[in-house]
């Protein structure tokens, strides 16, 4: 099976109800599950969904109960997606401090790093984000752009 990792933005506009790139993330996800893919998601990635959905929610003016009781709803239909997996980023003080090395050879912030190196750790080489933070990663072939 090939192997992709989720990005929290696509996340985002496919539970986003008001997001005009809800019909981009709807197909971009629906074609990676005929396919044979492993989906992936990190604890990293589900911080920043949760995070920008609970933002938008709160942007919309949605009661706190409700704004809860929305993400938990999308999170489930997220996390209940054919072939996906959660992984986590590296517990190796060794494999941490790669991310310096990340942020500078990429260009990349510190999340994104970690992202990266979640990915290399887990020999995932196909990216699904709407994000140009990965253009260096992506330039140098590093990983492959799923749009």
């Amino acid at each position: 099976m090939k192997k992709c990792y989720l990005d929290s933005n696509v996340l985002v506009y496919l539970k986003d109800n008001n997001s005009p790139q809800q019909k981009s993330a709807f197909k971009l996800i629906s074609s990676f599950l005929p396919e044979d893919y492993e989906l992936f998601l990190s604890s990293l990635t589900i911080d920043e969904y949760l995070h920008s959905s609970l933002f938008i929610l709160k942007h919309h003016k949605i009661p706190v109960p409700e704004r809860f009781k929305k993400v938990f709803e999308a999170l489930k239909t997220i996390l209940d997606l054919q072939h996906l997996k959660i992984v986590n980023p590296s517990d190796s003080k060794e494999n941490n401090l790669k991310i310096v090395d990340i942020m500078q050879n990429f260009n990349l912030n510190p999340r994104d790093a970690y992202h990266f190196l979640t990915m290399q750790e887990n020999d995932i080489h196909e990216f699904a984000t709407f994000d140009n933070d990965f253009k260096e990663v992506f330039t140098k072939k590093y990983l492959k752009h799923s749009e």
